[in-house]
């Protein structure tokens, strides 16, 4: 990856939907698999002034830096349908607790 191009994890799934126009009107934005999404820029100048003006972006990712400065898993994204939970166990810590057994909770969701 270039150095014109950044990386950063953002806070949630709604972040990512959120992320305002002008972050999405980069040359090259893509989703990079879990809460990474890659911003490219035009040039590498450009890439360390965004990088250094936190304020454009710590609304949206928990962290970001140029893409050659690290080397990044490939993460998937799955759904875990939970079934079979007596009812006096429905909250969200316990499905939290059940699919934290299987990786790391990024986003849970209880609809009754």
């Amino acid at each position: 990856m270039s150095k014109k191009t950044l990386i950063g994890e953002a806070h949630s799934f709604d972040h990512i939907v959120s992320l305002p126009t002008s972050l999405l009107m980069n040359d090259d934005t893509k989703y990079f698999g879990g809460l990474c999404v890659a911003l490219g820029l035009r040039t590498s100048v450009k890439a360390n002034e965004f990088l250094e003006d936190n304020n454009r972006w710590k609304d949206w990712f928990k962290w970001m830096i140029r893409a050659d400065q690290k080397e990044f898993p490939y993460e998937r994204t799955t759904w875990l349908k939970i079934l079979g939970l007596p009812l006096r166990f429905f909250d969200e810590e316990n499905f939290s607790k059940i699919a934290e057994r299987f990786d790391k909770v990024i986003f849970s969701f209880i609809k009754l």
